[in-house]
This record gives structure tokens, sequence and C-alpha cells, in this order.
């Protein structure tokens, strides 16, 4: 079953959003839909049947944009 998916990510330096490229690659050979955005880009979280967030966490919180 095809489901439409954001893979979103909040990154300083770019590892996370390498991570989460990594992520959407495999989840789009898998044949999902999917939407790759920054977090701070995210407006309607509706359009999704599943959403990933990935973020790095500085002095026990979490990335301002996540």
């Amino acid at each position: 079953m095809k489901q439409k998916i954001l893979v979103a990510y909040a990154s300083s330096y770019g590892s996370t959003q390498e991570i989460a490229e990594e992520i959407a690659r495999t989840l789009r050979q898998e044949g999902q839909e999917i939407d790759l955005l920054p977090a701070k880009n995210v407006r309607d979280l509706n359009l999704y049947d599943a959403v990933f967030l990935g973020a790095p966490i500085y002095m026990f919180r979490w990335h301002k944009d996540a």
C-alpha cells in the first residue's frame, strides 16, 4: 500500500539532513511517495499518512526548527 510520507529534518551542520535524505531514498525505493523538507518549511501535517522527524539535540533540547 503506497503512503504519502513526510521526512522532515532540522540540521545545523548537515549530518541530520544527510540521514533524512538516506531515509527518504530508501522509502522511495520501497515505492512510497515521499516529501523531504526542512522542518521549518512544514506547514500542514494533514497531507501525510506518516511523518519522520529528525533533529539534533543540543544541551538536552531539540534543535529550534524541530
